[in-house]
């Protein structure tokens, strides 16, 4: 019986999303699940701030465009339905650091919580980005309370264990790595690639085995893909200190930043004001605009002394980051500043 091109067309719908839906990994949608149901309660919590209109409508983007989309992409039927999944991994600049109500928001729940920080954090999570959740995290997590720590322990005890299964995942590659046979290596990568793109390590390892197939061969083709490979590994993971590899001085003088002032804050070496603010520092010239602008209004709490610096920073910072009323904002802030030494005393009661 012939069928219609409708009807094939729908068939191979039917049938993409259900091999993507086998290829994904158990412990990764465990991952995304936590984080769509911690959204959701931020989004509650956040919404909660009435007058506050930063949160509020920050708090509406969570509830009205993120969640549905992040609700429906989990749903296999929808799919299968020809429902169109329109937000991604790519969209999230235009919900948080791009977005006045975010910073809006940040700067209205601070110092109170870090609510708005964590919901960040979420999102990245949500679409199996871990690395940017993770800094995130690390960033919200200056001021934590106990129940937010049990909370953020039992989303890294998921995370942890998505690690270990990634890391069997590419354990038979890693093996035909060692015993030279980098072609097979390659292949093994690619379908973790395929199942898991946004694995930082696969693109690494496949760097590694052509980078080596490489010099065994003087074949420039492969060390220009390893180059390439590398580099989409920074992008996944900015902090994957062993893709910083090649003879790029760009390269090799982001990874000298990052192990002088970057890491000791970001491994925990060191969690003073002092490295915290040098780890400010490093993101920005490593050209980390988001995070050094998080970190430069934490900064702005924590380290009163130098507030003002701190907040001129910051300001500057999210206009790198591509808020475009950043200049709007900072005179918003400044005048409610103002205003606010203005206001007379309250009169106190008389005895």
């Amino acid at each position: 019986m012939r069928m219609t091109m409708r009807k094939i067309v729908f068939v191979l719908i039917v049938c993409m999303f259900s091999i993507s839906g086998f290829a994904q990994y158990e412990e990764l949608e465990s991952v995304k699940k936590f984080s769509r149901d911690r959204l959701e309660e931020y989004k509650e919590k956040i919404i909660d701030n009435k007058g506050l209109i930063g949160s509020v409508n920050f708090a509406l983007i969570l509830q009205n465009v993120l969640i549905p989309s992040l609700e429906q992409s989990a749903d296999d039927s929808n799919a299968a339905a020809g429902k169109t999944i329109n937000i991604t991994l790519k969209d999230i600049p235009m919900m948080t650091y791009k977005n006045g109500n975010y910073w809006r928001a940040l700067m209205e729940q601070t110092p109170r919580d870090s609510s708005v920080l964590y919901a960040h954090a979420y999102m990245h999570a949500a679409f199996g980005d871990i690395p940017y959740s993770d800094i995130y995290f690390l960033l919200g997590s200056i001021n934590v309370d106990e129940n937010t720590r049990k909370e953020l322990d039992g989303f890294r005890k998921l995370r942890d264990k998505l690690y270990v299964r990634l890391s069997k995942e590419i354990s038979e590659g890693i093996k035909l790595h060692d015993e030279g046979k980098y072609a097979k290596a390659i292949e093994i990568y690619d379908k973790a690639i395929a199942k898991y793109p946004e694995g930082a390590l696969f693109y690494y390892e496949k760097g590694l085995s052509n980078m080596i197939a490489s010099r065994d061969t003087n074949d420039l083709k492969l060390k220009n893909t390893a180059l390439a490979m590398y580099k989409i590994c920074r992008e996944k993971d900015p902090f994957f200190w062993r893709a910083y590899q090649g003879d790029d001085p760009n390269v090799i003088s982001q990874l000298k930043i990052f192990i002088e002032k970057v890491s000791p804050f970001y491994t925990g070496e060191k969690r003073d004001v002092a490295a915290f603010r040098a780890f400010a520092e490093g993101c920005e010239q490593m050209e980390l605009y988001p995070f050094a602008a998080h970190a430069r209004l934490k900064l702005s709490l924590i380290d009163p002394k130098n507030e003002k610096e701190h907040l001129d920073k910051f300001f500057e910072l999210i206009k790198k980051s591509g808020f475009e009323q950043a200049d709007t904002l900072k005179e918003k802030f400044e005048n409610s500043k103002s205003a606010d030494k203005e206001k007379p005393p309250a009169p106190t009661k008389e005895k």
